[in-house]
């Protein structure tokens, strides 16, 4: 999006997707009048792809003043997915690779200093790679690390020696700011939001951990309003991305300052690395093969999550007979494994659900064979050991909590078998669907209504 005084331009690239020899256009449309025009040659830039002279392999690329070359690249011969290293060419075509530790891991993006000695980029590193990091090298020398943090930096461009970023932190929703790595000085330069530094919140405190496989896992406390030590606190447990401001997790449907502003604690959860990425891994769905063998990935999220529930359960933070957990989308599966698998939890809250026999039939054959090719068994399979560990509609007496249900109108039929059983077997259920709606709800009244309701079903327990 661009911003020409009080009007609103949206820039579109037209047959981008499409193969070659299909044309490409750039357009620039006016939101306040619907009007749509060419797009000038800066307008154009803004989206155009790397250029025709980038080194071969580059994922990332910057170019100098003076015409010299830096890029991310993925790193030969190493594991999936391959971590990224950054590579300058001087003016006379020679290439220097930069073979330390810092500058492995990078993210996509980096700019060259504004006199031209030395590159700049942004890696994740730290516990559990929560945290972003701004280097600077100069080839030939030791990178050095300018700046870190645990907020959220998006869509960061070069400003001079600066950056102008969007910015997120725990507590603070989206800025636009003018940042200043070499100091850490930060310029708030709009903020869509001004009312919310008014309300009042529950304080945040990132919390780290270790799950059962070992793997580095993070997660952030937001306090109760008010709270009081000594006190055992209801929990809520908020999934499954926390490297930002903490709403209502993913697919924001479980509002967590409103949680807190209501007596309860929550934990928002980062989703820990799977323990089996990469060894032999070629691709993602080599990935998510070995994360379904015996389970192992759901069983690390759930190992990750009851170890930081007894974290705040041993600190006298939380009362372990009201602990209640949510999700959508991953963060469903997480809650229905739980469901079946653990004792932890009093009371869970969903999205769309839920993984069954019955979901090739329901979704479709595409994803039908794409579950298969992963290891999911058919619909002609019997695989009774396999489901016995994550259906609801197989084993719904081994259901441990009341679950409630809020699905968009084009997923709730595949949450119908798990609903049905709940219901015959006597166990309470709740399922409400959202007219119009999809994966991630969009209509505000619905939005609100999910905050409502979420907030209700917890209070009712």
């Amino acid at each position: 999006m661009r911003s020409s005084n009080s009007t609103s331009n949206c820039l579109i690239r037209a047959g981008s997707s499409r193969p070659a020899p299909v044309p490409t256009r750039t357009l620039v449309w006016d939101g306040a009048t619907g009007h749509t025009r060419p797009a000038g040659t800066l307008e154009a830039a803004m989206l155009a792809p790397l250029p025709a002279d980038t080194p071969e392999g580059a994922i990332a690329l910057a170019v100098s003043s003076d015409g010299r070359k830096a890029w991310t690249r993925a790193r030969r011969g190493s594991t999936f997915p391959p971590p990224h290293q950054l590579v300058v060419e001087d003016a006379n075509g020679r290439r220097t690779l930069c073979d330390k530790p810092e500058c492995d891991a990078t993210e996509l993006k980096l700019w060259w200093t504004t006199d031209g000695r030395a590159v700049r980029y942004m890696r994740r590193e730290g516990w559990g790679r929560e945290a972003t990091a701004i280097y600077t090298w100069s080839p030939g020398s030791t990178p050095r690390r300018l700046y870190l943090t645990n907020d959220l930096l998006v869509e960061c461009q070069p400003a001079g020696d600066d950056l102008i970023c969007l910015h997120e932190s725990s507590t603070t929703p989206r800025r636009l700011i003018r940042l200043d790595p070499a100091s850490g000085r930060t310029t708030i330069l709009f903020d869509p939001n001004p009312q919310y530094s008014r309300l009042t919140l529950g304080r945040a405190e990132r919390l780290r951990w270790k799950t059962a496989f070992g793997v580095e896992a993070f997660g952030d406390l937001v306090f109760p309003v008010g709270y009081r030590p000594g006190t055992r606190y209801p929990l809520i447990v908020v999934q499954y991305i926390t490297r930002q401001f903490l709403r209502g997790g993913v697919g924001d449907e479980f509002p967590i300052q409103s949680f807190a502003n209501n007596g309860y604690a929550v934990l928002s959860l980062q989703n820990p690395k799977s323990p089996d990425c990469c060894g032999d891994a070629k691709s993602w769905r080599d990935v998510d093969k070995a994360d379904l063998v015996d389970f192992r990935q759901r069983r690390n999220i759930l190992s990750s999550t009851e170890t930081a529930v007894r974290l705040l359960i041993d600190r006298g933070i939380v009362d372990a007979d009201h602990v209640g957990i949510t999700g959508l989308s991953d963060g469903t599966s997480s809650v229905q494994f739980a469901a079946l698998n653990s004792r932890m939890f009093a009371a869970g809250a969903v999205s769309s659900c839920c993984w069954e026999k019955s979901q090739g039939a329901i979704l479709g054959a595409a994803i039908a064979r794409t579950y298969e090719d992963i290891g999911w068994p058919t619909l002609n399979e019997d695989a009774p050991d396999f489901w016995s560990r994550i259906s609801i509609a197989q084993n719904p007496q081994r259901v441990a909590f009341p679950l409630l249900m809020q699905a968009p109108d084009d997923e709730y039929q595949a949450g119908l078998e798990s609903f049905t059983a709940l219901r015959e077997a006597g166990k309470p259920v709740d399922l409400f669907v959202f007219p119009d709606e999809h994966h991630v709800k969009w209509q505000p009244a619905h939005r609100l209504a999910v905050y409502r309701r979420n907030l209700a079903w917890f209070d009712s327990g």
